[in-house]
């Protein structure tokens, strides 16, 4: 079964917001059908198990990132060759999408550059499944700076929208600016690494080891695998597991912690 009514039918809850308009587009009419219940076919989701409510979010989390990381590199007016080569990387290389969903990844990402729905309001959507887990929201403002980052710049359009995506998802400026710094924006490796544990560098030591320790456990892989997220979002999420493992073993090297 192609992707199209596996996922389609786990977006019922979502399809009169902006994410509907522009999963419809891309998944065309059984979008439809599914919505008025007569696709007459069992629906998955993305990932191949029967829909139930875990595969809503995890369906609905497919659709927002890629929207949100199509509104982000579309910013100042067009997407980007680079913006497309940054992430044919995340899709192929992090995230290691089938060659079905990443069709489709692909597609999302270019009709929410294309369309008129507002970064804030796919954020807000997002936001109102997603609220209740940080440690997500983190991980999908971390791919969309990855991709805005992808030539190296980030324009003050793309700053803008990105900002607005933070707000509606509680981060504050300081949450921002840790986020900035983590991508090497106006900073140093080491205020990087301090970046990615959320502190600033007049920290304390024993702040450096709680900090590590919390976000340690929180991003363990075990513990985003117990949150239900799908196992190539999961895959980012290792990835930031192992930014803060190189990032704490660069600031005790620093302050010769043991």
């Amino acid at each position: 079964m192609s992707i199209i009514g596996r996922i389609v039918g786990t977006l019922i809850g979502a399809a009169f917001g902006p994410l509907g308009l522009i999963a419809g587009f891309v998944f065309g009419n059984l979008f439809d059908k599914a919505i008025s219940g007569e696709s007459g076919q069992t629906i998955y989701t993305p990932f191949g198990r029967k829909a139930d409510s875990l595969d809503q979010r995890q369906s609905m989390s497919f659709v927002a990132i890629f929207s949100l990381l199509g509104k982000v590199a579309a910013a100042d007016g067009s997407i980007s060759q680079a913006s497309r080569r940054s992430l044919d990387r995340l899709i192929d290389h992090t995230l290691q999408l089938d060659s079905v969903s990443a069709s489709y990844a692909r597609r999302l990402f270019e009709q929410a550059g294309a369309s008129s729905a507002t970064a804030e309001a796919i954020a807000r959507q997002y936001y109102q499944t997603f609220q209740d887990d940080y440690s997500l929201l983190e991980t999908t403002m971390n791919m969309i700076m990855s991709v805005a980052m992808s030539d190296g710049n980030l324009s003050s359009r793309e700053e803008q929208v990105i900002a607005s995506i933070a707000r509606v998802f509680g981060f504050s400026q300081q949450d921002l600016d840790r986020l900035k710094a983590r991508y090497g924006i106006n900073t140093s490796s080491i205020s990087k690494a301090y970046a990615t544990l959320g502190l600033s560098e007049s920290a304390s030591d024993e702040d450096v080891k709680k900090a590590y320790r919390k976000l340690s456990l929180e991003y363990h892989p075990d513990a985003v695998a117990s949150k239900g997220l799908s196992a190539e979002f999961a895959k980012f999420a290792t990835e930031k597991f192992k930014d803060i493992q190189e990032a704490y073993d660069s600031i005790k090297k620093q302050r010769g912690i043991r």
